[in-house]
């Protein structure tokens, strides 16, 4: 008797364990989702400020260059210049920089440890 008690207990035991361990799962994933999803919208907002700015810096340097000078065309041919200079920069540069600072982002977030137990930590038996 002792011994069907036993099994029954262990049998209940498990799939107590395997639930645990499948809601960790689900809760591990959906904390890494959360962080890669904060990651591209701090990612996003940050080249959406960067290019209002330099918008804004182009269109006063058109401004302030025109009124000095009294041509308005030599100024949108430097901000163009400019822009065309960023771009082929980005394009040569987009290997080496920012794609390995993204991968980086990305795995720090899906491969970091995620012990929930510390090593001077002790399992405790609910009896």
């Amino acid at each position: 008797m002792k011994l069907k008690e036993g099994i029954a207990n262990l049998t209940d035991s498990v799939k107590e364990y395997i639930k645990l361990q499948i809601d960790i799962a689900k809760l591990t994933a959906m904390e890494k989702g959360t962080q890669i999803f904060n990651l591209l919208i701090t990612m996003m907002i940050s080249f959406i400020l960067g290019a209002m700015f330099l918008f804004f810096l182009m269109v006063g340097f058109v401004i302030w260059y025109g009124s000095m000078y009294n041509n308005y065309i030599t100024p949108i041919l430097i901000i163009l210049g400019f822009i065309v200079l960023l771009t082929i920069l980005f394009i040569f540069f987009r290997k080496k920089i920012i794609i390995p600072n993204i991968i980086q982002s990305l795995s720090e977030i899906l491969f970091k440890d995620d012990d929930f137990l510390d090593e001077d930590d002790e399992v405790q038996v609910v009896e």
